[in-house]
């Protein structure tokens, strides 16, 4: 018999109990902390160890349907394309988190360390990642402003939504709104960046072109 069958036949004669996924990702927390002995920084064995990297995502507690704080509303603005490294985490510079996909950019004033944080825990971790630059993502200046909730938006196929003569991608969109009912619209024209604020929480949005797929 194998070790992983006489494990899992110990666990059924002793009654263990199947954990929850926040149980099991607390165990495998500690797991590591055990593999590295005592040492402050992830042995590089442990951090390169791609059976207990899947093992860890696996079993992540998932995020809240509807962010419950401001750092968790600006994780949603994290990239989910495999290539871009940077963009899938959080970062703190000089107070503000942020977090960007590239076409929109997700912003908070916080009181947390410099640093680049975990986007499902938001613990800090150490990263060999250049944070991207995100001010020069943000407009100076703009030419109107007024607020506007999500019902001010409309369906244009199942991808897009407009909001007048701009068109966003529709889980930007609802990101952005997730936790507030209503945001302060700030706009240019229909080529440049548009910003959407609320309780100190601003998200800057590159809209869609209408020849866009």
């Amino acid at each position: 018999m194998n070790k992983t069958n006489q494990l899992l036949t110990d666990a059924i004669k002793n009654g263990v109990k199947k954990p929850t996924k926040a149980r099991m990702f607390e165990m495998l927390s500690k797991m590591v902390d055990t593999i590295n002995l005592g040492v402050q920084e992830p042995s590089s064995r442990v951090r390169n160890d791609l059976t207990l990297q899947a093992l860890l995502l696996f079993h992540t507690p998932p995020a809240p349907r509807a962010p419950k704080s401001p750092m968790q509303w600006v994780a949603l603005g994290v990239s989910k394309l495999e290539e871009r490294g940077s963009m899938k985490l959080v970062h703190v510079i000089d107070g503000v988190a942020y977090a960007s996909c590239g076409r929109r950019l997700h912003t908070v004033d916080v009181s947390l360390e410099d640093g680049t944080y975990c986007p499902k825990t938001l613990k800090r971790v150490e990263t060999d990642h250049i944070a991207p630059n995100f001010k020069q993502t943000i407009p100076s200046s703009f030419l109107g402003s007024r607020t506007v909730t999500l019902g001010d938006f409309e369906a244009r196929g199942t991808e897009r939504l407009a909001l007048g003569d701009y068109i966003f991608d529709v889980r930007h969109i609802r990101d952005c709104f997730s936790m507030f009912d209503e945001m302060t619209f700030r706009f240019n024209d229909i080529n440049s960046p548009v910003q959407f604020s609320c309780d100190g929480c601003v998200s800057v949005i590159m809209p869609r072109k209408k020849e866009d797929k």
